[in-house]
């Protein structure tokens, strides 16, 4: 018997973010054009260098002079913002500030803070706040998993700028490294976790299975 009704596969984007505007306001324009279940887990504040990112250190990575670990939120009006579309659409825009208005510590602590609040089967997605995602490319990722149960990852080639007049237009070198680079959608079931963010890679404990 074929199934001509299969189970929602809803979206679940998510960002985390620190200084995110004016990027955000494209990405909340898009989402509500969408013809397609979604939300949108926002998790908001600054990271220390640590972990995952720790190697940005001895290469003389900083935190900004404006954040300190008492007070780590956004400064360009981009939690004001949040706090605006989220009355609009609160039941699909959630957003996560650290409970203690602290540095996040490290990526994978902030990429699985929305994870509790997925409960079913999904697409996850990582939507950097300077990745620009059209409704057509969403719309066309989405159907291509409805049709491919099996496939459980999707990785992309990235139109990378440099600056307005700036694009890398090669392939296999600096930005554009297939293995290594733009991993951004899984196939997520309830339990999966993160084991890291550079690159992300989610974890299934039932099998032992990493998608990367």
């Amino acid at each position: 018997m074929v199934n001509r009704n299969p189970p929602q596969l809803p979206i679940e984007f998510f960002t985390l973010v620190y200084n995110g505007m004016p990027f955000l306001a494209y990405h909340w324009e898009v989402w509500k054009s969408l013809n397609l279940p979604w939300r949108w887990h926002v998790v908001e504040g600054a990271s220390d260098l640590v972990k995952d990112t720790a190697w940005s250190v001895p290469l003389g990575g900083r935190l900004p002079p404006a954040v300190s670990r008492w007070n780590p939120g956004s400064t360009d009006g981009t939690w004001e913002y949040l706090q605006d579309i989220q009355k609009q659409d609160p039941q699909r825009i959630l957003l996560y500030p650290h409970p203690k208005r602290r540095l996040w510590k490290g990526k994978v602590e902030m990429a699985g803070r929305p994870i509790p609040n997925i409960t079913d089967g999904c697409l996850l997605w990582q939507v950097d706040v300077d990745e620009i995602w059209s409704k057509e490319q969403i719309e066309r990722v989405y159907q291509l998993f409805r049709e491919n149960p099996k496939k459980t990852a999707a990785y992309f080639w990235c139109n990378f700028y440099l600056s307005p007049q700036v694009v890398v237009s090669s392939r296999y070198g600096y930005s554009q490294n297939p293995k290594m680079e733009w991993l951004r959608v899984w196939r997520y079931r309830p339990g999966d976790f993160w084991i890291s963010h550079e690159p992300p890679r989610l974890m299934r404990k039932k099998k032992f299975r990493c998608f990367v």
